[in-house]
């Protein structure tokens, strides 16, 4: 019995003075880890804790001037012997995330070459899963300026994004503009909220956008999803690939679009005036930047409108296609009245093809204008 006590005794004296003993051992090795990945840094830890299922550090700075700027208040790893001797880490939580990125002359997947990732050489440990719990994010490069709060569950095993709690107060990206973004959604959540008070692409600008979002396993989808649009209303869904590629479907009917604001925006204000309401199906596919599609099917709706083409140029094309003198078209298209007509998008070979067909007391007018190489980079800002 006392033989049993001494060991016991033994034991919890062990198991006692071990963390303290490791204590700097951890320390060091982990501000030595850190030190390699980001490079040219200064790196400091105020503390840490380690149990038999768990390794908590605490009150981790990184900072690389004018670079960025990091700090953690608790990186807490979860582990149970079973799988640790494996090489498996059940669980990586990083709380009271502060980051400061600031990078303007070089872009945001740039980033990564201020650190040293070493691909080459495989982490002695895998993660199973990885949360980030309330990160406050502020980024500024050359094609990204982000003001966000975010927390994040990742299952690294099969690269599953299981929940997820957005709030921006502005987001530039890609030649997109964001104000007063808000979502969140989670896997076992059937549906989640979001909200953009404004987008705006070039001239486009959609305002009150807000949908019910369902977060999948390899992406999210939005529907329904509606916003305000050159004066009128857009509903629909959009489905987003959560991978490096981004691609996405986006599926819209429209009511009351101004005419006048798309001529504006497809930059065809000098080329001609036109009044008037649009409704009906637009549907866009694409990669980030790159469309793969677009389609769409509209109408004019009553009670019409008035069309102007003042550019010469494109009356000669129309009249080349038509086979129509090009004095009868100037004096058809001067200030053309139509009660009807039905307009057509389509993507062709990387040409924006616009057909229309109007009709009005003065007869019909057909017309088609095409926008070689559409590219959505052409409508970014300098």
């Amino acid at each position: 019995m006392k033989k049993a006590i001494l060991i016991l005794l033994a034991i919890t004296a062990f198991l006692y003075f071990l963390p303290l003993v490791l204590k700097p051992v951890i320390l060091s090795v982990t501000k030595k880890q850190l030190g390699r990945v980001f490079k040219d840094s200064s790196v400091s830890i105020k503390d840490c804790r380690l149990s038999p299922v768990s390794l908590a550090i605490y009150g981790i700075g990184i900072e690389r001037k004018p670079f960025y700027k990091f700090s953690i208040e608790e990186i807490r790893f979860s582990y149970r012997f079973s799988t640790l001797s494996k090489g498996r880490i059940t669980r990586v939580a990083l709380k009271g995330i502060k980051a400061d990125i600031n990078t303007p002359d070089k872009k945001a997947a740039e980033f990564t070459r201020l650190l040293d990732l070493d691909t080459a050489h495989p982490a002695p440990f895998t993660v199973v899963c990885a949360d980030i719990l309330r990160a406050d994010i502020k980024a500024r490069t050359r094609d990204l300026s982000l003001d966000c709060g975010v927390s994040l569950g990742i299952d690294l095993s099969n690269n599953t994004v299981y929940y997820l709690a957005l709030r921006a107060a502005s987001l530039d990206a890609g030649g997109a503009h964001f104000e007063n973004i808000s979502l969140g959604s989670a896997l076992r959540v059937k549906a989640g909220s979001f909200y953009a008070g404004r987008l705006k692409f070039d001239k486009v600008q959609l305002e009150d956008i807000e949908g019910r979002i369902v977060l999948g396993s390899k992406g999210l989808a939005l529907y329904p999803l509606c916003a305000r649009l050159f004066g009128g209303k857009v509903c629909g869904s959009l489905a987003l690939m959560l991978d490096k590629e981004g691609q996405y479907a986006l599926d819209l009917s429209a009511s009351g679009i101004g005419l006048g604001a798309l001529v504006d925006d497809l930059k065809l204000a000098e080329k001609m005036r036109m009044t008037g309401k649009l409704e009906g199906t637009v549907s866009v596919k694409g990669a980030g930047l790159k469309l793969a599609l677009i389609n769409g099917d509209l109408s004019v709706a009553q009670p019409g409108g008035t069309l102007a083409i003042t550019d010469e140029g494109l009356l000669k094309n129309l009249a080349a296609q038509t086979q129509q003198s090009l004095d009868m078209l100037v004096e058809s298209f001067k200030d053309y009245q139509y009660d009807t007509g039905i307009v057509k998008l389509d993507l062709n070979g990387g040409d924006l093809i616009l057909d229309a067909a109007l009709n009005g007391k003065d007869g019909k007018r057909n017309l088609n204008i095409t926008l070689h190489k559409f590219d959505l980079k052409d409508y970014l800002p300098e």
